[in-house]
């Protein structure tokens, strides 16, 4: 009785200690971003001033809006992930204002990813010790540094995360696996879009049952292939008929638009930069590269890297060589959303990574169990490189980490690593004008503008710090510069016509705040100002309109009120009678 409860103590030790490794490991490497931890990035707009995000209707509301819209926009990305806007209001109501507590729920996603890695990878037949080793390599990798580190990255860990449940209880003998399968796809499908490949990967984790069957267990109770089709469909069809209600588009906006030049060549420059984030990284922080500027040196790196690797594995290891096929597949088919053979709105990017990694680092796990399996002194030296590899690749994930816990520090180590990009300058400008350092944000949003006179956010944020330094006049000349690129923002004409009654051109600034109204009729700030320019310039009838409207959308705003009560005493002065 004592050896069989041994026994058991043994085999539930090996069940529970590799998952809960791989997890430490995840959790450990990107740890750094949590000491000071701040919002960076797009977290400004999707977490920080979402305010969508506070209301009681969140959970339900956010099936029905595009990714983008928040409290401050409308949106129109034609993204739909509504599972990452749940997260964000769990987190806004669990965190509030804590913002490394953001951070924290971004490394537990990660975690629970990287440990359900191994099971996916054991379904498409990789042996379970070259699974889990796969696994300890996906959870430190510096790769993952955006998706992890970057809160608002975390819609590839969730995406991911889905699809590796997905996988893993496609082959689990369990109750109710079909149904786990169908929850988890769903999970992935209202995550990202690029889980769209969900099908084909299970497919192939479905195909590989037969020939990995046979180890004393009947294969009987795994789900069929009519159930995990069943699953697996109609998860997809729901993800589908609620992104068309909500956005009435089956592709993101950007799947649309004209392609970029030299189109042909971006497939295989996305091919070649994702071997060389895989099999070479480097302790640079690689953000959202510009096509064009790719050192041809680090491509070819990367590419006899990754194929060293998967060669020694093919080679050391012959019983291994059908999970390689397998995996390579996967990975292949995992990059296909991202590979941009459609347009996107982000060329490059590592986080488009994560959900390929997970699949084409299996040769590493290969390396060392082959390795350690074949003894001797090769024991020590396996195990010593391969300490050494995860070392390494945990000490640049944690360098990269630290980055991303302060959008100066982003945006300075973007513009020293591509010099001539006018959207990190203007990023590094938009930071530094967050920090009051108005001085160095000019220089930056100049700096920006030189480089590309046509980018609209340039000109604009330049704009808008003149204008809070009270340099309208300087101020409005950017506008206009930017009005000529966009003259539908709403906010630039807001900002503009605040800009013009600085110079007491009152009769320009009613302009701008009638074109921001006819924009947007349903903007309360808009008709506010629109009726407080038309209250100074006397004209009481346009300033009753927009004022009674503002008052009608916002009853109890301060500001409105002020302006209604000066508005009706005007009206008294003049002895006219307010209108029923």
């Amino acid at each position: 009785m004592n050896r069989s409860l041994a026994s058991s103590r043994h085999m539930l030790l090996r069940r529970i200690l590799p998952p809960f490794g791989v997890a430490l490991a995840a959790l450990l490497a990107f740890a750094a971003v949590l000491p000071g931890g701040k919002f960076v990035f797009d977290d400004h707009v999707l977490i920080e001033k979402n305010s969508n995000l506070a209301r009681s209707n969140v959970w339900w509301a956010s099936f029905g809006r595009d990714y983008y819209a928040t409290g401050e926009r409308q949106g129109g990305s034609g993204y739909y992930r509504p599972l990452a806007v749940i997260v964000n209001a769990i987190d806004r109501r669990v965190w509030q204002a804590r913002r490394p507590g953001y951070h924290f729920t971004n490394l537990l996603l990660h975690a629970a990813a990287s440990a359900a890695l191994g099971p996916a990878l054991v379904a498409l037949g990789t042996p379970v010790a070259a699974a889990w080793v796969t696994a300890l390599v996906f959870a430190v990798h510096p790769v993952h540094a955006e998706s992890v580190a970057f809160v608002s990255g975390r819609v590839d860990v969730l995406a991911a995360l889905g699809v590796f449940l997905s996988l893993g209880l496609a082959v689990s003998r369990r109750r109710f696996a079909a149904a786990g399968v169908g929850l988890a796809a769903l999970l992935a499908f209202l995550s990202k879009e690029s889980a769209v490949v969900l099908p084909l990967l299970v497919l192939l984790g479905w195909m590989a049952r037969p020939r990995d069957a046979g180890h004393g267990r009947s294969e009987a109770a795994a789900p069929s292939g009519t159930l995990l089709a069943v699953a697996v469909g109609t998860a997809a069809v729901v993800a589908l008929l609620l992104r068309r209600a909500a956005l009435g588009a089956w592709l993101p906006a950007s799947a649309s638009s004209p392609r970029p030049d030299a189109a042909w060549l971006l497939p295989l420059q996305t091919l070649c930069f994702s071997f060389a984030a895989l099999a070479a990284p480097l302790r640079k922080l690689s953000l959202e590269p510009d096509p064009s500027g790719l050192a041809t040196w680090r491509l070819a790196a990367g590419v006899v890297s990754m194929l060293v690797l998967w060669i020694a594995a093919w080679r050391v290891d012959r019983a291994a060589r059908p999970a390689l096929r397998r995996c390579a597949w996967a990975g292949a088919i995992a990059l296909l959303p991202v590979l941009n053979f459609l347009p996107q709105e982000t060329l490059l990017s590592e986080r488009f990574l994560y959900l390929t990694s997970g699949f084409w680092l299996l040769p590493a796990g290969v390396l060392v169990v082959a390795g350690w399996r074949r003894g001797g002194t090769l024991q020590p030296i396996t195990l010593g490189l391969a300490a050494l590899g995860l070392l390494t690749l945990a000490g640049i994930a944690t360098w990269r980490a630290r980055a991303w816990r302060d959008d100066v520090v982003l945006w300075r180590l973007a513009t020293q690593e591509e010099p001539n990009r006018a959207a990190f300058w203007d990023r590094l400008g938009l930071a530094l004008t967050e920090r009051a350092d108005f001085g160095a944000a000019e220089q930056a949003l100049l700096r920006a503008t030189s480089l590309d006179p046509s980018y609209f956010n340039a000109q604009f944020n330049l704009g808008a710090l003149l204008q809070s330094t009270r340099r309208p006049r300087q101020a409005i000349e950017a506008y206009r510069k930017a009005q000529a690129l966009d003259p539908r923002h709403v906010t630039l004409h807001l900002n503009l016509g605040l800009a013009l009654l600085g110079v007491n051109d009152f009769p320009a600034a009613a302009v701008e705040f009638q074109r921001a109204v006819a924009l947007k009729p349903d903007s309360p700030e808009a008709l506010r100002l629109a009726g407080g320019c038309a209250l100074q310039m006397g004209d009481l009838a346009g300033a009753r309109r927009y004022l009674e409207e503002a008052r009608r959308l916002l009853p109890q705003h301060p500001g409105i009120q002020q302006a209604y009560q000066v508005l009706e005493e005007k009206e008294r002065q003049r002895g006219a009678a307010p209108k029923p």
